[in-house]
């Protein structure tokens, strides 16, 4: 027992980042537990509907053709629908101020004039993380909203999956542009 109050000195290295008490591991845990498949870079509804309409668009042009998703010959097609629609998004937003931790924002080699460019991560100087990548979104829109599911060929999930595709394309036949 302490015959008087006694305090602790400060410490003599200063914190390092922004949680001085040390509580980034067990909140990140609870959010975890509690919101599965959530994490930090999970930001923007309109990836997730993107995303969707991506996957959608790519399963609807398989069944015109006749090649059954999942197929070997239907991959190459999901693969290249995603890897454009994730470059599309990071593009139309760059200049909007509010998207400042969209995945490739600080790729090199993003146009700026009217030339035609070809859509592909390479040609855009991107090699590291995109949208449908494990740290990214591809936990919650797997996981815990399930809007798409699959490996590697990703498709819509009956439900809200379907349904927030089927939404952004309407929006994306009243645009304008």
């Amino acid at each position: 027992m302490l015959a008087a109050p006694t305090f602790n000195l400060p410490p003599e290295t200063k914190s390092q980042g922004g949680d001085p008490l040390g509580l980034e591991a067990p909140n990140l845990r609870l959010m975890g537990s509690v919101l599965s498949g959530m994490n930090n870079t999970v930001r923007y509804v309109r990836v997730y509907a993107l995303l969707c309409w991506a996957c959608w668009q790519a399963s609807q042009h398989c069944e015109a053709a006749g090649i059954a998703v999942g197929a070997p010959e239907s991959q190459p097609l999901f693969r290249n629908m995603l890897e454009k629609v994730q470059l599309v998004i990071t593009w139309a937003h760059l200049h909007l101020k509010d998207t400042v931790h969209l995945v490739g924002q600080r790729a090199p080699n993003f146009p700026t004039g009217d030339d035609p460019v070809q859509l592909t991560l390479k040609a855009f100087g991107i090699g590291g993380a995109m949208y449908m990548d494990p740290g990214q979104y591809r936990p919650s829109v797997v996981t815990y909203f399930k809007f798409l599911r699959g490996i590697g060929v990703w498709t819509c999930a009956d439900g809200s999956g379907l349904a927030l595709a089927q939404a952004m394309n309407a929006s994306l036949v009243q645009s304008p542009l």
